[in-house]
């Protein structure tokens, strides 16, 4: 069949053909194109490789941030952020730069014993960039006594990769789900 059309399409067959009168350009477009149509579909494009690896990095980097503070490993949180991060809390300025970070995580576990959970609602990747929104509940208990406090919050979290592969806390923003107080 196909041998038949190539023949047509070129005009060299002995049986006369419509198609052996057409010019050649037109007659080599033609079999191109039943070529093509003969052709078996592309297969489709596979998954963007490292997917599911990069989201659970980024899963594991916010699960040692919650623990590490959970277990006062102050240490350990030198490595889940960038040098330069940033954290925007409720009220206070900004915290700037990881040493700002840690020291003000120093000062709430030496004053209360912290219990946090996280849930994530959404996660955005681009390249290097991870945008993570979820809700952050945290419960602090005060060392010397006194009443324990719990507030249900929502947070924002900014990675990016390092050229090491590594990704890490850049910023951190929270607010409260509780409505505003009105002002006196």
């Amino acid at each position: 069949m196909l041998r038949e059309l190539a023949g047509v399409l070129s005009g060299s067959t002995h049986r006369r053909h419509r198609m052996g009168n057409l010019p050649s350009g037109i007659r080599v477009t033609a079999l191109l194109l039943c070529l093509a149509a003969c052709s078996p579909a592309p297969a489709p494009e596979p998954a963007a490789p490292g997917v599911e690896e990069t989201e659970e990095q980024i899963r594991q980097v916010l699960r040692s941030w919650l623990n590490s503070q959970i277990r006062g490993e102050i240490d350990r949180l030198h490595e889940l952020y960038t040098e330069d991060a940033v954290a925007l809390a409720p009220g206070r300025t900004p915290l700037a730069g990881r040493e700002a970070i840690i020291a003000d995580v120093r000062q709430i576990l030496a004053e209360a014993e912290l219990q946090l959970s996280y849930t994530a609602d959404a996660r955005l990747i681009r390249g290097d960039l991870s945008v993570e929104r979820g809700r952050l509940v945290r419960a602090l208990r005060p060392r010397t006594g006194g009443q324990p406090t719990a507030e249900s919050l929502n947070l924002i979290t900014v990675m990016l990769r390092g050229t090491d592969g590594t990704w890490r806390i850049h910023w951190q923003s929270w607010n409260s789900n509780l409505p505003a107080v009105p002002s006196p």
